[in-house]
């Protein structure tokens, strides 16, 4: 489970081959709302709302995945469900032309080291919880992802979205470590945690609290809660018989939620990963073909979805708090900030650059 909100160019890799199975079903988001409340008070002190060209989904990944899973052995996968060890996964790269790794947990995830270089954190910068919902008020306009920035306590975010047993709202809090929101802890019951995420709204976020009265749990396993480093790793390793692995999406690239760009960056990463063990034919896919296949994805996408997701993170930069602030008065700068969501290249180089972000504010006066 996770809170992915997966905008259209993911989506688009998705229906090139053809595994958008619920766009019956899932309800369209077409906003970015954006809310920074008053410092040490529950009052809004900035928000807008920015429009997306291009209508985007989020779908509970347990229903995702399942659905998937059984499309791959239809045509004729071999699909083996075990706890893979460091030796395991030697025999399996024995095995195979060629493995991909796309597990950042357990004894495979630490065999991609650190990537100092490409690393900016060394600690988790946040507490998360997620909850599915239902019940929650709908908005009266443009529904989408709404992103609420609480000073010194930290984020909450909610979209629209399906699992299990249907349409949901997909609940997540990002508790700055030590603050109000880093509060859910692991002996909690899920009733404890819907309560404790209730009680949470009305003191930070009344605004928010007011749609969520009557929520309820989408099912009983609808909450997940946890804490990371976001990180860049190293993505090739070497297994202890000689072989070489390639490492995909969160087992080498873990960028905090905070942008909604893990999803999106992993389906990405899958497309350029799979453009490039077509276009290789018959070569092998030597060590050197690996590095140089991340460092594609790394240029194309993965870079800037860990820029844009560090700046949000830590807001320490005065363009940047400007921007967020000047897109409040300017709605065509909300739209261009909300679509760069799908997108994060849209921001760079210009959002690094005082002078160049000043440009681009004025540009839409």
């Amino acid at each position: 489970m996770s809170s992915q909100g997966m905008f259209d160019t993911a989506l688009q890799i998705e229906r090139r081959w053809g595994l958008n199975f619920w766009d019956e079903e899932c309800p369209w988001n077409t906003s970015v709302t954006f809310t920074l409340g008053k410092s040490a008070t529950a009052r809004k002190d900035v928000e807008w709302k920015g429009k997306m060209q291009q209508p985007f989904q989020s779908i509970d990944q347990r229903l995702k995945f399942s659905r998937w899973l059984d499309v791959f052995q239809r045509l004729e996968g071999h699909l083996v469900v075990q706890d893979v060890t460091l030796a395991d996964l030697d025999e399996i790269s024995r095995w195979h032309e060629l493995t991909v790794v796309a597990s950042g947990k357990g004894e495979i995830g630490q065999c991609f080291p650190r990537d100092h270089e490409r690393s900016t954190f060394d600690a988790p910068q946040r507490a998360l919880a997620c909850l599915y919902v239902t019940g929650m008020l709908p908005t009266e306009y443009l529904p989408g992802v709404r992103v609420n920035v609480i000073p010194n306590v930290g984020e909450y975010i909610t979209m629209p979205g399906l699992a299990l047993g249907g349409r949901c709202e997909m609940m997540l809090f990002e508790g700055i470590p030590g603050r109000a929101f880093d509060a859910f802890s692991g002996e909690m019951s899920v009733d404890e945690q819907l309560n404790l995420g209730k009680a949470l709204l009305s003191r930070y976020v009344p605004w928010e609290a007011e749609r969520s009265g009557n929520i309820k749990l989408a099912d009983g396993q609808a909450t997940l809660k946890g804490r990371y480093t976001p990180a860049v790793k190293h993505p090739v390793a070497k297994m202890p018989g000689g072989t070489f692995v390639l490492g995909m999406a969160d087992a080498v690239v873990l960028n905090d939620p905070i942008a909604g760009q893990g999803a999106n960056s992993a389906t990405k990463c899958a497309s350029v990963y799979f453009d490039r063990i077509v276009e290789r034919n018959k070569d092998p896919f030597d060590e050197t073909w690996m590095q140089e296949t991340f460092e594609c994805c790394w240029r194309r996408y993965a870079r800037a979805s860990t820029e844009w997701s560090n700046i949000l993170l830590m807001r320490s930069s005065r363009q940047v708090v400007e921007l967020l602030r000047s897109a409040s008065q300017l709605p065509s700068l909300a739209d261009k900030l909300a679509n760069g969501f799908d997108d994060a290249n849209a921001f760079f180089p210009w959002i690094a650059d005082p002078i160049e972000t000043r440009g681009v504010i004025d540009s839409f006066k």
